[in-house]
């Protein structure tokens, strides 16, 4: 699988590490936030004349800004598609291009998120979260759909599990910041029906 990323959203997959009376996982960052705290992104923003400031409280990336003062355009990203105003100070388009090899019985999903979930929830509470879920989800408790899976069941196992990690990013949000919230969305893909993962 090839996973092209230009931003400072995540991909992460979900893996089953087996043993045990209750299956554990363990994820995998599949791509790097880009953002000017990446000393070779911020690097390439200050040569091409930009200028970078700390972050405002921790939790939060560095800025990248057109002017020293920090009056002209303020952004979190080192890429991104269609920033025509940070350009000129190296803020580029270009995304980076990973590959991981997917492996049959074992990766159980993929996790897409935008970086409004990712600023207050680590990758691994997101990922342990998504899983109890949609384990509930195929126990019934949302019409046993489960991690893969077929039809509605299925379906709405995976969108309750995407309901209670953007519900946990907003409380994080409330909590630390107030009344702001910057962009959450997530989406989930299975990779194995559920049946498939019980037989082992």
């Amino acid at each position: 699988m090839w996973v092209a990323n230009c931003g400072d959203s995540r991909a992460v997959a979900a893996a089953h590490l087996g043993g045990g009376g209750e299956e554990e996982v363990k994820s995998v960052q599949l791509t790097e936030d880009q953002t000017p705290d990446v000393p070779e992104e911020r690097e390439r923003i200050l040569g091409m004349g930009g200028f970078v400031s700390p972050p405002p409280q921790p939790g939060l990336s560095s800025r990248v800004w057109l002017d020293a003062q920090q009056t002209m355009v303020g952004l979190a990203m080192s890429r991104s598609l269609g920033d025509l105003a940070v350009k000129r100070v190296g803020v580029v388009p270009d995304p980076v291009v990973t590959a991981w090899r997917l492996t049959r019985g074992t990766d159980l999903f993929l996790l897409l998120a935008s970086d409004g979930i990712w600023t207050f929830v680590s990758t691994d509470e997101a990922v342990e979260l998504v899983h109890a879920e949609m384990a509930r989800g195929a126990g019934g408790g949302r019409q046993g759909g489960g991690q893969g899976g077929t039809g509605v069941g299925a379906a709405a196992a995976l969108a309750g599990a995407c309901e209670a990690l953007v519900s946990l990013a907003n409380a994080r949000w409330a909590h630390r910041v107030g009344v702001y919230r910057d962009d959450i969305s997530a989406l989930l893909i299975a990779l194995q029906p559920s049946d498939k993962r019980a037989s082992g």
